[in-house]
């Protein structure tokens, strides 16, 4: 898994570095730019929070990097249960406007109680 995470942050950072003037205008500024560089350029096992991604900064520039197009009220897969017990509070202010995409997930894939936070296997 840190080997994963290390090469989205290196793909994150080559798509920052490689159009950062674009980012700069969508990210109101090279201030901004600098700062998610910051937090992306950081290749050992476990980043203090510093250095961790967040959906709000990194959602045009994963969206780019990997080609991911969302439109509309999508369904949205649920958060991974480790996450949710190391998280501090306000890194997981961003979950509560997407519960109902979340139980949306949840119902498309045929879980009986969309509250349920039992693991989702999908083949």
């Amino acid at each position: 898994m840190l080997r994963v995470m290390r090469k989205v942050r290196s793909g994150l950072l080559k798509e920052l570095r490689k159009e950062s003037v674009i980012y700069e205008l969508i990210l109101n500024g090279k201030e901004r730019v600098q700062h998610i560089e910051y937090m992306l350029d950081y290749f050992e096992d476990f980043p203090l929070q510093d250095r961790w991604m967040t959906i709000p900064d990194m959602g045009h520039l994963i969206a780019s990097c990997y080609n991911v197009y969302l439109e509309g009220q999508h369904p949205m897969p649920p958060v991974d249960e480790r996450w949710l017990r190391c998280a501090t509070i306000t890194a997981s202010d961003w979950l509560t406007p997407y519960q109902d995409r979340i139980r949306q997930f949840r119902y498309e894939a045929g879980v009986v109680d969309p509250y349920n936070n039992d693991p989702i296997f999908i083949e």
